[in-house]
């Protein structure tokens, strides 16, 4: 066994290990042997350690210079791994270790090698992608380059270069546009071609460029990942160049202007460019001013326009036929575009003219109880409510108290028509009660400010309601079942409490419903003791058992009558004593 070999690096290598220590050398890739030295040079190195050693002779002795050789130099050429004062057959049948030691400092890719792969593969892959050729390379193979370009620590030179690459070539397209004389339709084709096939280069370079993104990219610069930055670039070309950016939005606000006035467009066009401008976020503030000004004076004329020409109803349908079109037309921009409009198109359509709708045709809805289309205003008027300094509510809830005043007015002032005060009350009741619930989506406001302004009207007139709402209950209890159905008869008395709550001098009406309630025992006139007792057993929850007292005392006194005049008939002796003549006694005295 031969001596070992020092190497000024800390390994240590045999004659024997030479070839498999190499080996291992030259597996970090073909840039590592640049560094460390060929093979050969390694080889060369250990062969002249090993002839400048010599065995060592002890003197003299019985054993032959050969054998004491040999003793000496297996002793001396014990492997790393091997025990002291082992045999050489031991020695031999030990493991041995190979101990390599880091470099004191890391390799450094040279930048020859950088700028030959670049320039030779990379380069040409994306200059093939722009140009829409086929690419030599296989992409695999491109990613392979771009990996080892990275771990070659060559990351912010790979970025640099392919930022300049991109920005180079958008800028070559745009000024290529800005030089041409085209019109506006065809200038807004080219804008959005360019874009399109922008957008795909950026997504296949990004594919081959994949380990650079995600490895370096997102955790050492300002940008999310390459895409972002290649959108970065366009949109600094695009905002670079004044005619290219006026043309596009004048172009964009023409679309628009021609759409509404119902000419045919290129919707799809127009999307896309809507949605560059929004996700590349670019002029969001210039195409902003641009549209609301435009839209503003277009609807303040045709809104007036609209408005003189049409009735209340087709006013509104036409306002809400504009605001579902105008929310399809902008869904592509930028949100705070999108809010922006649509607070112009409100302020415009509706809260300038809230005043002059409610006056158009507000009262004629209500009396016709044209609940679908009060649905619609109400759901208008609560748009323009969220508007700053606009109460639409208030508004609608103060016309239709106006409104039930009127109406409740010209029913209880009429001396012509006190017969027909309650049913017509009880329809215009049941009226507000529809156009509340259904209508007005049970608003507690306008449900409320409209019950306290009939009950005011109502009362007005002092004690006429409560006569003649006395005088009706009486009506009802005569008729009973020969002129209205149970289901009838029940609506109708609760209809009847409902207009008794809003009546203030209840004493009045207790005055009449007990009189006639005597004229109908007396004369026999109810229809039913159970309808009676119903009407009074209500009466009895609204107002309390005292208010009742007299007339529950009525029908005591009618039921001890009966009795009396039964047990009289049933005794043999007095029916004897008037000679077979019928009598009768009322407990009642006959009003005069």
């Amino acid at each position: 066994m031969s001596p070992p070999l020092k190497r000024s690096g800390g390994l240590s290598v045999s004659p024997e290990r030479s070839h498999s220590s190499s080996s291992a050398l030259s597996s970090h890739g073909a840039t590592s042997d640049k560094f460390l030295g060929t093979k050969k040079q390694r080889l060369e190195g250990a062969n002249a350690q090993k002839k400048s050693q010599k065995p060592i002779n002890r003197g003299a002795g019985s054993s032959s210079s050969s054998t004491s050789f040999q003793r000496q130099n297996s002793r001396g050429m014990e492997s790393p791994g091997s025990v002291i004062g082992q045999n050489p057959a031991q020695a031999r049948n030990s493991s041995k270790k190979l101990l390599i030691r880091p470099f004191s400092t890391p390799p450094q890719m040279p930048d020859e090698y950088f700028n030959q792969t670049w320039e030779n593969e990379l380069l040409v892959a994306i200059r093939a992608i722009q140009d829409k050729k086929p690419v030599r390379f296989s992409y695999e193979e491109l990613y392979r380059k771009v990996e080892d370009l990275c771990r070659g620590n060559k990351t912010t030179q790979l970025v640099a270069k392919l930022e300049a690459e991109c920005e180079k070539h958008i800028a070559k397209q745009l000024q290529h546009l800005e030089d041409s004389a085209l019109s506006q339709e065809d200038f807004l084709v080219s804008i959005d071609r360019i874009w399109e096939d922008y957008f795909s280069e950026l997504l296949t370079i990004r594919s081959i460029f994949l380990f650079l993104d995600r490895k370096y990219v997102i955790h050492t610069t300002y940008e999310k990942n390459l895409f972002d930055m290649g959108v970065q670039v366009f949109v600094k070309q695009f905002t670079a160049r004044t005619k290219i950016i006026d043309t596009s939005i004048k172009g964009i606000v023409s679309l628009i202007e021609k759409d509404r006035m119902g000419e045919v467009i290129d919707k799809s066009l127009f999307k896309r460019l809507l949605t560059m401008f929004a996700s590349t976020k670019m002029n969001t503030s210039q195409l902003e001013q641009s549209i609301l000004s435009v839209t503003t004076n277009y609807f303040r004329v045709k809104s007036l326009e609209n408005l003189q020409e049409n009735d209340i109803v087709t006013y509104l349908r036409y306002v809400e036929r504009q605001m579902s079109l105008e929310s399809e037309r902008i869904s592509c921009l930028h949100p705070s575009t999108r809010r922006a409009l649509s607070v112009v198109l409100e302020k415009n359509l509706l809260v300038s003219h809230l005043s002059s709708i409610l006056a158009k045709g507000f009262d004629q809805l209500c009396d016709e109880t044209r609940v679908e289309d009060l649905k619609l205003l109400y759901r208008l008027f609560g748009v323009a409510d969220l508007h700053d300094g606009c109460d639409a509510y208030s508004m609608l809830r103060d016309s239709f108290g106006e409104y039930v005043r009127e109406k409740v007015d010209q029913i209880v002032s009429n001396p012509e028509q006190d017969d027909a005060m309650v049913p017509n009350l009880l329809d215009f009741m049941d009226r507000r009660k529809v156009l509340c619930e259904e209508a007005f989506a049970n608003n507690e406001a306008i449900e409320d400010f409209s019950k306290q302004t009939m009950e005011k009207q109502i009362n007005k007139r002092q004690n006429k309601p409560a006569e003649y709402v006395a005088k009706h209950i009486d009506h009802i209890l005569k008729a009973g079942n020969k002129k209205y159905s149970e289901d009838e008869l029940t609506s109708t008395l609760d209809k009847l409490i409902v207009l008794f709550r809003c009546i203030q001098g209840k004493d009045i009406f207790e005055a009449f419903y007990e009189r006639d309630l005597a004229k109908r025992l007396f004369f026999d006139r109810s229809a039913s003791r159970d309808l009676e007792n119903n009407m009074i057993s209500k009466l009895k929850v609204e107002c309390g058992a005292s208010f009742t007292r007299k007339l529950e005392g009525m029908f005591k006194d009618v039921d001890l009558s009966t009795d009396i005049m039964h047990s009289f008939r049933e005794n043999r002796r007095s029916s004897g004593a008037l000679g077979g003549i019928d009598l009768k006694v009322d407990p009642f005295v006959k009003p005069a």
